[in-house]
């Protein structure tokens, strides 16, 4: 049985297309897979389905730029990565408690 950090990093493959040797706890999503937008959006929703967890505390903003091109005031995002998601997946839960700065 693959652990929890081997079911994320394929699951992470699976739907960014990213090679598993990118890949490792430290893997900014933003900066370090290029997922960005409404990619980010549909990566972490479906995260949530696959991992069963809850994000209803989970800014999308925050975290991921919009679609590029999109005329808005374009700020700083924060660093979310990999290990993050594997947390999230332990606790059954993704808000910014519980994201790393």
């Amino acid at each position: 049985m693959e652990n929890t950090f081997e079911q994320l990093v394929s699951f992470i493959c699976e739907e960014t297309g990213v090679d598993l040797i990118h890949i490792n706890r430290e893997t900014l999503i933003e900066e370090g897979l290029g997922v960005t937008g409404d990619e980010a959006i549909n990566l972490i929703k479906n995260f949530g389905k696959r991992f069963n967890v809850d994000l209803n505390g989970f800014q999308y903003s925050l975290y991921f730029y919009p679609e590029p091109g999109l005329l808005v005031n374009y700020k700083n995002v924060k660093p979310i990565r990999i290990g993050d998601l594997e947390k999230a997946i332990e606790l059954g839960v993704l808000d910014g408690k519980n994201i790393s700065e």
